[in-house]
């Protein structure tokens, strides 16, 4: 995230502000893990045809 913002930005960032930064917009500074392809989607379980009373 830090070179991301530095090479498209030129701005460099202490990493507590950029956290504090991201907070603020409503984002967080998380790593992104490997989704369970068994396991039902998000999408799935919610989507209008899921639901018992679909027709």
């Amino acid at each position: 995230m830090h070179a991301f913002i530095e090479d498209h930005y030129d701005v460099t960032y202490y990493p507590a502000h950029l956290s504090r930064k991201l907070r603020e917009a409503g984002m967080n500074y998380a790593q992104p893990r490997p989704m369970d392809h068994a396991a039902p989607t998000i999408q799935t379980r919610f989507s209008p045809s899921a639901s018992p009373g679909a027709r």
